[in-house]
This record gives structure tokens, sequence and C-alpha cells, in this order.
């Protein structure tokens, strides 16, 4: 079913220009499309099964770097801001699961553009 709602959305490259922070995260900030219409879609794909358990009203497209309160994520957000811009190429959806112990890990991959 995931598959359907990438399969017709083609590869692409994304640019990090800033660094973002939540409370206790650190992120390097994505532009929001495509990532927005991809989790509008997975959403509405999937109701039962909202971003972030429907914890948040608006769900800001991000790629955490590091979720700790006690982590000096000051020091971390300044080496990483001298490492600016990163760009990568974006050609599979990684699901991931968060295990009882609380930590995530990859479960499967799905490759953008498997539906032609």
């Amino acid at each position: 079913m995931v598959a359907e709602v990438v399969g017709d959305l083609s590869p692409f490259t994304v640019r990090f220009e800033r660094i973002g922070r939540f409370p206790s995260v650190l992120y390097l900030a994505k532009p929001a499309e495509p990532f927005r219409r991809l989790t509008d879609d997975l959403a509405s794909r999937f109701p039962d099964h909202p971003p972030y358990g429907g914890a948040f009203d608006v769900v800001i497209p991000h790629l955490t770097i590091a979720e700790n309160a006690e982590a000096p994520l000051d020091a971390m957000a300044a080496e990483v801001a001298a490492a600016l811009p990163i760009q990568r190429r974006v050609s599979n959806l990684e699901v991931l699961i968060q295990t009882a112990d609380g930590r995530w890990h990859g479960h499967w991959r799905v490759p953008l553009g498997g539906r032609r």
C-alpha cells in the first residue's frame, strides 16, 4: 500500500541549507515540498496512523540530527552549520518503526517512482 502512494513520485534532490530546533531536538530543515505532499498523501491513505500519532497540528518536514535534552545541541548545531549546505538524492522512502525501548529502526524501503 505504501508503494502505491510513492509509486508516482520520482526520485529528487534535496538541499539542506539551515538548522532548526525543537526544545530537545536539533534538525536539518527540509524544503517543504515534496515532503509535505508525501506526508499528506500517506496520512490520507492511512488515516488511523497520522504523523507523530496526531500529536501536532502542523507537521514540519525535517531530518533529525539529535533528540536529547541533555545533549550539547548548541555546540552540535555550530558543527553542523559549518558543513552546510548538504545536498542528497532521495530515491527511497524508508519506513522506520519505534520499538518498546523508544529506539527507531529501519523496517523496510520503498523505491520512489516504482510505478510508471
